[in-house]
């Protein structure tokens, strides 16, 4: 499989305890390398949104590994050299509000959220509104 595109990762279903923790250690080890991959080759559109999908799925199992390991990844996001630096900072506001609320910085996640908030309804981007509008 070529880790070229985030979409052609599995997800397979899982119905024991172990065999959902298995499943989900693979997820995470499939992004890793898709993320990597992108980060490297001349695909930025691509890696914003790999990188958006790592980070939320870093943060659903929130242990302190996970977290450190969010935290590099947004900052190597932020100093990515890409084309498209519009869909690049209204990511890093999304998930610098994540990792902000994951972490229970209140001041830092109010304001990331509200500068998320008002970028995307500036810029139009209708996907954006609703995931902005719906971070408490």
């Amino acid at each position: 499989m070529s880790h070229g595109d985030v979409t052609q990762i599995s997800h397979p279903a899982a119905t024991t305890p172990k065999a959902i923790s298995l499943s989900a250690r693979r997820w995470r080890w499939q992004l890793r390398s898709v993320v990597a991959e992108l980060r490297g080759a001349p695909q930025f559109a691509r890696y914003v949104p790999a990188t958006a999908i790592l980070v939320e799925t870093l943060l659903s199992g929130g242990d302190k590994t996970d977290l450190c390991e969010v935290e590099a990844a947004v900052e190597q996001l932020a100093s990515a050299a890409g084309e498209d630096l519009v869909l690049r900072e209204i990511m890093l506001l999304r998930l610098r509000a994540l990792l902000a609320r994951a972490r229970s910085d209140e001041d830092p996640y109010r304001e990331y959220r509200d500068r998320y908030r008002a970028m995307a309804k500036s810029l139009g981007f209708e996907g954006h509104m609703k995931w902005a509008e719906a971070m408490p």
